[in-house]
């Protein structure tokens, strides 16, 4: 008995020893989720009658620096950037030569600077002097939204000019630089008294000009002036708005061309092509080819009837003074099988709405102009028929459909045949035909006493911003009616139609033109099924300035 407590207590000693030579790692405290802290400066920040010479900045504890040169902004700018570099806990700035007198510098870090551990980032630092015997200490604060959509506009160089002459300003670096935060606000400190020209641009080849054409602008024609910041600046902010619009090239051009495997060509351009333009084909025979136009006329699709293979297509394209010559050629080895039947498939798969035709599309143009179906409608049975629209591959019902009535609708196989010489599939679709109470209302009371005169066009869009209805030609005072609305919420807003062409207009800088205004509606509108809603919007009472 002795030997086994003996044993035991052996065996109690080794556990005990593994146990304590177990290798543990340490555990941890909380992670740092600070960023660095500025302990001080040479010279100091905001110190005057600074001259030509170094700036130290003194953290507490390492930091690094990331894509200093990109995001570094000194304002005014300087014609060649300072040399920024991080040792430890410093960040020292060398280089800052040219410099004006009596002239205030603001050195913008963005978010630059971080630690060198948990990559936490210091937010908006900057850093000022001035070679002067005072700092300036003005502000302007403001918010660049995009010009249409009226949504925050990111990352865009927004700077002040006091020479407000456009020849200038195309030519020369500003007086003041800044840059839009991630929701397109924009502030500026340290700003002398005076009157300002603002502009926001993209600036692609980096050289702080707005100086090519394919660059987004924006601007205003009138002048904004600095001032002190106080309790207000907040709202002065919302106020200052600026809209800016993406560079759009109106430029038409081919944008691709291709013979596919199954007997077509695809020829597509940039922009979509006018009612009045011709596409005559040279190669084939035009008379062995059908050339259809997609929705938007951006793309032509050019079929072979028949069985022949597409192996060359020649043919020219004429717009306006827009004119294009398109030559392929393909080899016919390694072509994929051509399907031997073709499909029909509907243009809205599962409610059609009632005060639309019932359409299918084609996937390839089909040679007869009308085409025999069933009608299958609870217990009955019908023949109808789908006629042309004009166009080859799309087919409209002849028969009206009941309104809130379930439908199946066939075309049986093989009753009609394509310009490649096949048969269609079996088509079978089932859906509903919605009725009126399937929908609702929105009505629109203007009043607005802004522009008497202005054509007004309203936008009706959805929640993910698609716009579903376009009304033009709307006055001052008017009452608007949006129609057969599926339920949900919406967003009104309204462009400014100065000029009267009837469509929104971006803007000119060259022209000094701005962009037509676009004033928000500044309320969710909530639809409802078989209901009317109706709401009055005061202009003058509901809408920020724009500039």
């Amino acid at each position: 008995m002795q030997n086994m407590n003996k044993v035991g207590l052996f065996l109690c000693l080794i556990v005990f020893a593994v146990s304590c030579a177990k290798i543990v790692s340490p555990s941890g405290g909380p992670v740092d989720m600070t960023p660095p802290k500025l302990v001080r400066s040479v010279p100091e920040t905001n110190s005057v009658n600074f001259s030509k010479g170094d700036i130290t900045l003194y953290f507490d504890e390492y930091v690094e620096l990331d894509d200093i040169q990109n995001k570094l902004l000194v304002s005014p700018p300087l014609k060649k950037n300072p040399e920024v570099k991080a040792y430890l806990k410093t960040v020292r700035v060398s280089g800052l030569d040219s410099l004006r007198e009596n002239t205030t510098y603001i050195l913008d870090f963005s978010d630059a600077i971080k630690d060198f551990n948990e990559g936490n980032r210091m937010r908006r630092f900057s850093y000022a002097f001035s070679t002067g015997d005072f700092i300036d200490s003005l502000t302007y604060e403001g918010r660049v939204v995009d010009a249409f959509s009226l949504k925050g506009v990111p990352n865009r160089y927004v700077v002040l000019y006091e020479n407000a002459d456009t020849a200038y300003i195309r030519k020369n670096i500003p007086d003041y630089i800044t840059r839009s935060d991630s929701s397109g606000f924009f502030s500026f400190s340290n700003l002398s008294d005076g009157t300002y020209r603002i502009l926001i641009f993209e600036d692609k080849n980096q050289n702080r000009i707005y100086d090519l054409p394919t660059e987004g602008v924006g601007f205003s024609n009138r002048p904004v002036r600095p001032y002190q910041k106080d309790s207000l600046s907040v709202e002065r902010m919302k106020d200052n708005l600026f809209s800016y619009s993406d560079y759009e090239d109106t430029t038409q051009k081919l944008s691709a061309s291709r013979i596919m495997s199954d007997g077509r060509a695809v020829v597509a351009f940039a922009r979509g092509l006018n009612d009045g333009c011709i596409a005559e084909v040279k190669k084939p025979s035009a008379d062995d080819v059908l050339v259809c136009y997609s929705a938007n006329r951006d793309t032509l699709t050019i079929w072979r009837k028949g069985t022949a293979v597409m192996d060359s297509l020649e043919m020219e394209v004429r717009d306006g003074e827009f004119v294009e010559r398109v030559s392929l050629y393909d080899s016919p080895s390694g072509r994929n099988r051509e399907r031997k039947t073709f499909d029909f498939r509907p243009v809205v798969k599962d409610t059609s709405d009632f005060f639309k035709p019932y359409e299918i599309e084609s996937s390839v143009p089909v040679l007869s102009e009308r085409i025999p179906a069933v009608m299958i409608d609870g217990e009955d049975t019908a023949e109808v028929f789908f006629v042309a629209t004009g166009d080859a591959m799309r087919f409209r019902l002849e028969t009206d459909l009941k309104e809130g009535g379930r439908f199946e609708l066939m075309i049986d196989s093989n009753v009609v045949e394509s310009c490649r010489m096949q048969g269609n599939a079996l088509f079978s679709h089932f859906f509903y035909r919605s009725k009126p109470d399937d929908y609702g209302e929105l009505v629109i009371l203007l009043h607005d006493t802004s522009c008497l005169e202005t054509n007004r066009i309203l936008y009706l869009s959805d929640e993910s911003g698609k716009v579903t209805d376009t009304v033009n030609g709307v006055r001052a005072e008017d009452r608007v009616v949006f129609r057969y609305l599926k339920e949900g919420n919406y967003n009104l807003k309204m462009v400014m139609d100065d000029n009267g062409n009837g469509k929104w207009d971006k803007a000119d800088f060259g022209l000094g033109r701005e962009a037509e205004k676009v004033l928000p509606f500044e309320k969710t509108l909530r639809v409802r099924r078989s209901w009317q809603s109706e709401e009055t919007w005061e202009v003058g009472k509901s809408h920020k300035k724009l500039h």
